[in-house]
């Protein structure tokens, strides 16, 4: 009669995490992650929603108007900016909030 060796729940647990993990980072990684460093900008209604209304490479980033741009390419309203690191991670964001703009007539 042969004895089993069974694998304590804990082994055989670490053993399908390590597949899952591995699974799931490739599923990632075919996926794309961004591959240079991005900023987002998301609308915030102010319902608790985050609507992602835009994003651009950071070479392609205006540092000396971010305020102006948002208000050219979407209107006034509260944005959070997000910066995404070329690993897909995130990096620092800001919430801002852009006035519309005011035409005055003549």
């Amino acid at each position: 009669m042969s004895k089993r060796v069974r694998k304590s729940g804990r082994a055989a647990s670490s053993v399908v995490d390590r597949r899952e993990e591995a699974r799931l980072k490739e599923i990632v990684e075919s996926v794309g992650l961004p591959r240079e460093p991005m900023v987002k900008f998301y609308r915030l209604p102010g319902d608790g929603r985050h609507i992602l209304v835009g994003a651009i490479s950071l070479d392609e980033f205006p540092m000396d108007s971010c305020e102006e741009y948002l208000r050219e390419m979407f209107g006034g309203g509260e944005y959070l900016v997000r910066t995404v690191r070329s690993n897909g991670t995130f990096g620092p964001s800001r919430t801002v909030r852009i006035a519309e703009r005011r035409y005055v007539h003549s």
